[in-house]
């Protein structure tokens, strides 16, 4: 049938965020983006954060490019999921073969003319097992980073901090400045880097692993970052140099609003359902820097916000750097499936 040979021969991105709210959430909208601009996408969680969506069906109504589906991520169902070195290098082992075989069915599918042949992946950036699956699929793969320019950056330059014997701390100041990382000078504090740099013996292994697991985006097709270029233009350029092809496509909810108008309104409640966990506050943290903010600092931190609020109007309107990056993502990727083809 003629629907569904234009069915087939859309562009289909399998898209696999972290377990975490906030990852999930950020990549979600970008799987609406390009669910948008016409792309056929599959958005894969694990069991446990799949139960925890709601309202798929009237989300799939407003995007009907967007399928759901969900994998066991292969951990025993009393694992705590806490995020330390084992939680990830079980996800290595055991969600990774889940995730793989998940892959080859979907392609299995189209075989039968269910699905359009997978043409990508876009992985979370955090986890390297996607990027594995991909290499060993011989399917191309974007990873996309939910954090800022600036602290992928510092990440990449970890192994140079222990090499100079700036990690790990000797003492309890942890807004002492870090030095040495171009781009960073005098901007960088002990406090901004992850909390394991903060262990006073340094594990060789666990800085090791979680650096290659970074590091291992550089292998990919591109980088998706969340975060626009006038914001952190510096970082943003020494990210560049790592990777293939970079893509800066935020404030991506403000790109998404951008591009679907007054549905965006309707779509913001229909995903997750009420009560999910938040964690634990620092409640004196977080009153301490809004009073800082809004008292000592007012007029400084109304300027700034004025201004990356200016920016980021200016990113995603036409012709903005993020608009921009978004239609040269998309045409990647179709330009992946016409080689296909």
């Amino acid at each position: 049938m003629e629907g569904s040979k234009v069915k087939m021969e859309q562009a289909h991105v399998v898209m696999f965020p972290f377990i975490l709210q906030g990852h999930i959430k950020v990549l979600l909208t970008l799987g609406e983006l390009l669910s948008e601009a016409g792309l056929y996408v599959t958005f894969v969680n694990t069991h446990q954060n799949h139960k925890r969506l709601a309202n798929l069906q009237a989300l799939t109504t407003h995007f009907p490019n967007l399928h759901f589906e969900s994998i066991s991520d292969g951990l025993p169902d009393d694992h705590p999921r806490t995020l330390f070195q084992d939680f990830f290098e079980g996800m290595k082992t055991k969600t990774k073969p889940n995730f793989k075989e998940h892959i080859v069915s979907l392609n299995k599918k189209s075989e039968n003319g269910l699905c359009p042949p997978v043409t990508c992946i876009i992985g979370d950036g955090v986890m390297s097992f996607p990027i594995e699956v991909a290499d060993e699929l011989g399917i191309p793969i974007f990873s996309f980073y939910g954090t800022s320019a600036r602290f992928l950056w510092a990440f990449f330059n970890i192994p140079k901090l222990v090499e100079e014997g700036q990690i790990p701390f000797f003492d309890d100041n942890m807004n002492y400045r870090i030095h040495g990382i171009p781009g960073l000078e005098g901007l960088l504090r002990r406090k901004d880097l992850p909390e394991f740099c903060a262990l006073k013996e340094i594990d060789h292994n666990m800085i090791n692993f979680f650096v290659e697991e970074t590091l291992a985006i550089t292998k990919t097709s591109g980088l998706i970052l969340n975060t626009f270029d006038e914001l952190e233009i510096d970082s943003v350029q020494n990210v560049a140099t790592k990777c293939s092809k970079l893509y800066t496509v935020a404030p991506i909810n403000a790109l998404l609003q951008s591009q679907i108008g007054p549905r965006a309104q309707s779509i913001a409640s229909l995903v997750w359902k009420i009560g999910l966990e938040l964690g634990d506050w620092d409640r004196l943290t977080i009153k301490t820097t809004i009073k800082e903010l809004m008292e000592s600092r007012r007029e400084e931190f109304q300027e700034s916000v004025d201004k990356a609020a200016q920016w980021a109007k200016n990113c995603i309107s036409k012709g903005g750097s993020s608009s921009l990056n978004l239609e040269k993502l998309i045409k990647d990727i179709k330009g992946i499936k016409e080689i296909k083809v």
